[in-house]
């Protein structure tokens, strides 16, 4: 039995269980179809020196396999073509699969992952109830909204 540095892990392996080698989750990001087509997207960040993968299982996710720099940091971060989101953190929005013009709430809404996806499938119609119960989270919802172009959320400070 190999040793671990995880309390948790070595617990779970006195107990008699195996304990697979630890995943390592490789950086994501979900194009902002609001703001840019993902060509463009793709080929404007491979002038950058950034490499690309298709998530297939996903819409708008690609996996990122090289960058010499970080994207969170960079201008198309800040014009909000793009949202860094891991690939299993986008699956819930796709399964939803919301439609335009429908209603939505999503609660524990910040910092904005889920709510900017549900506007994005939406088309920016209908209407994204946002919940976010820690005032102090409030910000950041508000501003990745704004800085990915969605139109269609109602922001409430409230426990769900």
């Amino acid at each position: 039995m190999e040793a671990h540095v995880n309390p948790f892990l070595d617990r779970y392996a006195q107990l008699g269980e195996t304990v697979l080698p630890t995943i390592t989750l490789t950086p994501a990001v979900r194009v902002n179809t609001l703001k840019i087509g993902e060509e463009a997207f793709v080929a404007r960040l491979a002038k950058l020196g950034v490499k690309l993968g298709r998530i297939p299982w996903l819409q708008h996710g690609y996996r990122v396999e090289h960058a010499r720099f970080s994207l969170g940091a960079s201008v198309e971060s800040l014009l909000g073509y793009f949202y860094l989101q891991e690939a299993a953190a986008q699956l819930p929005v796709e399964v939803l699969d919301p439609k335009p013009g429908e209603l939505v709430l999503d609660c524990c809404a910040a910092p904005g992952g889920k709510t900017t996806q549900l506007a994005q499938h939406m088309q920016n119609q209908g209407v994204v109830v946002s919940l976010e119960k820690k005032s102090h989270r409030l910000l950041s919802l508000r501003n990745n909204l704004e800085r990915m172009g969605v139109a269609n959320a109602a922001v409430y400070h409230m426990d769900a």
